[in-house]
């Protein structure tokens, strides 16, 4: 779990929240609200501790989220989403596996984080159809990893300037 200073207080609750229910929390920063963490540092110190816990779920506090959910995208292995509230929150785990939830403190009330966390831990892995769009995403990454371009779950090279191209 982490947060840049705009999200110290969202993450101080989620963390005491998740302790309550008996959760292990690993905190890799900000400690305080006078230290500026940027997000990307952030993101890869998160990859660095989820490197080693297999199967871990990762949660990101900033002002909005949405820039820690970008940098955490960039990133192999991670599935990152912005979640604002429970049914959303639900959905990305559900539908798109992802292990990383990103939340905007600045946008929710007291309790209102931790709601979405909740609904978060509660959903269950993909099955059927959702795990078939897992599976082309996890496709997606590993031929932009090996090739540095995007790639259609084929295994062909997308061209994004193609009218008819998913990438466009």
């Amino acid at each position: 779990m982490g947060c840049t200073r705009r999200g110290f207080a969202g993450k101080l609750d989620v963390a005491n929240f998740l302790r309550q229910l008996c959760h292990e929390v690993d905190d890799i920063g900000c400690h305080d609200v006078s230290t500026k963490v940027e997000y990307a540092t952030l993101v890869q110190s998160l990859t660095a501790a989820l490197g080693h816990l297999n199967g871990d779920l990762a949660i990101l506090v900033g002002r909005d989220g949405a820039g820690m959910c970008i940098a955490a995208n960039k990133l192999r292995g991670l599935r990152a989403a912005v979640a604002d509230d429970e049914v959303t929150a639900a959905c990305v785990r559900e539908r798109y596996q992802c292990n990383v939830l990103c939340l905007g403190a600045e946008r929710h009330g007291p309790g209102g984080l931790t709601r979405i966390v909740e609904s978060f831990l509660a959903a269950k892995a993909p099955a059927g159809r959702s795990a078939h769009a897992v599976e082309e995403l996890l496709q997606i990454e590993a031929c932009a990893g090996a090739c540095g371009v995007a790639c259609t779950s084929r295994g062909q090279y997308a061209d994004p300037t193609s009218p008819d191209s998913r990438f466009a």
